[in-house]
């Protein structure tokens, strides 16, 4: 059995199911095939994807009904979902999600108008933004930075931290989180022992 011979209500189905295979595809790969003004759907791609589609969890189900899938057909209904899906809109969620990474990395650009173009900026934009933090993380810091992390250690631990040289970023805001942490906790005990001697009055 072939695309051709399901029925329209098989032939949604399979439609939603190759779109939810490509959608996959597209996140595995960082949205790498995708360009503007130039369609993903090759000949190649679409043996690529009938490969993807098949070893899926999904195709159990066209497995057992006897499908058989036919490039054609798969490119066919592919091109009508890769239009579908480059036309859809942003949604409020995805440009604010854009514009606050491009803030984070100090660029200034518009939003793509075509969806996976969009998709696949975003997730560039993601990997940008961690790569400068994990650069940073590995800066040595200033002195001024240590030397207030060891008179708030001192004041919240009651004890002298012993810092190296070569201390990265990284390892001072970690340092920075535990006093954090622990000044929240303190100040949780403290309201709850005062809460303790009010009621104790009352």
């Amino acid at each position: 059995m072939v695309y051709a011979e399901l029925t329209p209500s098989f032939q949604g189905s399979f439609r939603s199911d190759l779109c939810k295979v490509l959608r996959y595809y597209l996140e595995d790969t960082k949205y790498a095939c995708v360009t503007e003004d130039t369609s993903i759907v090759t000949d190649s791609f679409v043996e690529i994807l009938m490969v993807y589609f098949q070893g899926s969890p999904v195709f159990f189900k066209w497995e057992k009904m006897g499908f058989e899938m036919d490039r054609i057909s798969c490119k066919q209904v592919l091109q009508k979902i890769e239009h579908a899906m480059r036309q859809r809109s942003s949604t409020l969620k995805h440009r604010n999600h854009f514009y606050r990474l491009l803030r984070e990395v100090g660029l200034q650009e518009d939003i793509p108008q075509d969806f996976l173009c969009m998709k696949k900026r975003i997730l560039e934009l993601e990997m940008l933004k961690q790569q400068r933090e994990t650069k940073k993380k590995g800066r040595l810091v200033s002195g001024r930075q240590i030397k207030l992390l060891q008179v708030l250690w001192k004041k919240t631990f009651h004890r002298t931290l012993e810092v190296s040289k070569d201390m990265t970023q990284g390892e001072v805001d970690e340092l920075f989180r535990r006093i954090h942490k622990k000044r929240c906790k303190l100040a949780r005990m403290s309201e709850e022992n005062n809460s303790g001697d009010i009621s104790k009055i009352f």
